[in-house]
């Protein structure tokens, strides 16, 4: 390659010599030897611009040259010794400037001398240089100072280019929460418009086999309003292309979160699979590196996107981030198009804070409707109520807690009938924090310390009582109906009755359970032929019946005694005078207060019977 570098540069230089001889003999015939223009100061040489991209194209100027003597021989030389350019320009005969342009590399050289020589009418050599460079295509990788705490991890980065920073990130500058994507961006320059290039990223993803930034997400996947563009000039349109999953995080049973890379300033036209530089797995410490290819419409781009930080719920209690001390988020620019990486930002593990959560559940022995009323505090706990009927209403969760300090929870009132009988706390992701219960009180005391996970389960056992049934029934008018003819009914307030309804029973009754202070009532079917005459003060109760008490309930029937209407009819149609009461009924085989009376017509008598049979 070198060989055939130098024979080009052979073949141009001389070329160059027959091109400048050629221009003195022509110099010679149209100007017979005289100078047209000519100039008492020195020739000039310069670019039109001090510094260039690479691909860029150069245009130097010259005043001062002399334009009727030769043609005036340019040479631009690299620092490196690799590009060389060989021109002869001619010199405007009126005001002896010269012009030459050509474009430079595609590739970065650095400085280039430029020395301009021309053979003058008088056998002198005028002589003038200058120099100029072509920039290096640069990356620079920052992350996200979100604002500490209290400022909530979904807002920053969005107001000045100061918040994003390329050194570690402390408490005092960012705030993240465990499951966030913290916001990344490099930004380039010196790029050539129309370009392609390829730059790498690396993050690590385990440390001590435990997850750390596990994937990659979208710049503003969580912290919604940052800003990749601030500082940086004529940064407006952008192309997204799809992040694709990691196969490592995937097989592992982890839904990725779905994401895209941001390019403001160009085009994604592809992304290279996933690789592992320290190996495949997340044994030890390990991470994950991927080429995003791109065209530039700018010289200096922004690509953005997020890292992810590992969660318990994906990798399980003692295998996320939350027990990884130091600064374990560290992400890496490898290299933009081979060179210029290995710039390393990591965020230090005060930085991101792990949630804890608090969940009271409420077992009611049995099931049912009973709402169990509770308080809660300090914010972001409060009052709330639960119902134990066998769905989730039985469950409340306090979450995303970032507050870390004592919490209190405690049942109150306790329904009437009901009896807290187990109180018990326990906790996950154990940090140094503590519970303590009450069951006297019904209370929760949770001194909670970072990404802990604490559930206190309420145990209420509805108390019962006995209440006694009496079903008491007097034949004393004929009647045949015992008490299991009757339909007895228990109605409570609180719980169900057990049985709620039975037949009755003659003492000493029947035995009922119902829940203990709640008001109740006992009823009956009714049965023909009988009245109630009687119900005891055990058979209703607007206060229940207090714990460890009982009560009895007796109703009383009586039979109904049975009537015998007798009507005495006379028909006079003969001239007979006789009316009702001129005759005397009787009633026999069965007793009556008066079996013998004068009769009557319609509605005749009413003769109540103390007895029943045949008469």
């Amino acid at each position: 390659m070198a060989r055939q570098l130098g024979r080009a540069r052979r073949g141009v230089r001389a070329r160059w010599l027959l091109a400048g001889l050629l221009a003195v003999v022509l110099a010679g015939v149209v100007f017979g030897g005289a100078s047209a223009f000519s100039s008492d100061a020195s020739p000039t040489i310069a670019s039109d611009l001090p510094d260039y991209n690479p691909g860029q194209t150069v245009t130097l100027n010259g005043t001062g040259w002399e334009s009727g003597s030769n043609q005036v021989h340019i040479v631009v030389n690299d620092t490196a010794g690799v590009a060389t350019f060989l021109h002869d320009v001619n010199v405007d005969v009126v005001n002896g400037t010269v012009t030459d342009s050509f474009s430079l590399p595609t590739y970065f050289v650095a400085s280039y001398t430029v020395t301009a020589t021309q053979q003058t009418s008088s056998g002198g050599t005028l002589t003038a240089t200058t120099t100029f460079t072509d920039a290096n295509p640069s990356a620079n990788l920052d992350q996200c100072a979100n604002d500490p705490a209290p400022s909530p991890s979904s807002d920053g980065c969005d107001t000045n280019a100061n918040q994003w920073v390329n050194g570690n990130l402390g408490a005092s500058k960012s705030f993240y929460l465990e499951g966030d994507s913290i916001p990344y961006r490099i930004g380039m320059d010196n790029l050539v418009s129309g370009s392609s290039h390829a730059i790498t990223i690396e993050w690590d993803t385990t440390k001590s086999s435990t997850h750390a930034l596990d994937y990659i997400t979208s710049y503003n996947r969580s912290v919604l309003d940052a800003n990749p563009c601030l500082g940086v000039s004529g940064c407006n349109t952008f192309s997204t292309f799809p992040i694709p999953a990691d196969p490592q995080v995937t097989g592992a049973g982890v839904t990725q979160a779905a994401g895209v890379f941001t390019l403001f300033g160009g085009t994604i036209t592809s992304v290279s699979a996933y690789s592992y530089p320290d190996g495949a797995g997340f044994t030890g410490d390990k991470s994950a590196r991927i080429t995003i290819n791109f065209t530039a419409s700018k010289t200096n781009p922004v690509l953005a996107w997020g890292g992810h930080i590992a969660t318990r719920k994906d990798w399980g209690s003692g295998n996320s981030a939350v027990a990884i001390p130091g600064s374990p988020y560290h992400t890496r620019l490898i290299d933009l198009d081979g060179s210029g990486g290995n710039q390393d930002r990591s965020l230090s593990a005060e930085a991101v804070v792990f949630p804890g959560s608090i969940t009271i559940i409420k077992d009611a022995q049995p099931n049912g409707p009973t709402s169990f009323q509770f308080t809660a505090s300090p914010s972001p706990l409060a009052n709330f109520s639960l119902v134990d009927d066998g769905t989730s209403a039985n469950t409340k969760l306090f979450s995303n807690i970032t507050t870390f300090q004592t919490y209190t929870v405690q049942e109150t009132p306790i329904p009437t009938g009901w009896a807290l009988t187990n109180l018990v706390c326990s906790h996950t992701d154990d940090n140094g924090g503590s519970s303590s219960t009450n069951l006297g009180t019904g209370t929760s005391t949770i001194n909670m310390a970072e990404g802990e996970n604490y559930t206190c389960t309420y145990t209420n056992v509805l108390q019962r009582v006995t209440l006694t049934v009496i079903k008491h029934v007097i034949n004393d008018n004929g009647g045949t109906k015992t008490a299991g003819d009757f339909t007895m009914s228990v109605n409570s307030a609180t719980g169900s009755p057990n049985p709620a309804s039975f037949g009755g029973a003659e003492s000493p009754g029947t035995s009922v359970s119902i829940a203990a202070n709640a008001p109740y009532n006992v009823t009956e079917g009714a049965v023909t032929g009988y009245t109630q005459t009687g119900t005891s003060a055990g058979c209703s109760s607007a206060t229940g019946i207090p714990p460890g008490g009982s009560a009895t309930c007796t109703i009383t029937n009586d039979d109904n005694a049975a009537h015998l209407i007798v009507i005495k009819h006379v028909v006079n149609n003969n001239g007979g005078s006789k009316v009702a009461s001129d005759f005397t009924t009787t009633i026999s085989g069965v007793s009556t207060a008066n079996p013998s009376a004068p009769g009557a017509e319609a509605p005749g008598v009413d003769n109540t019977l103390t007895s029943v049979g045949a008469y």
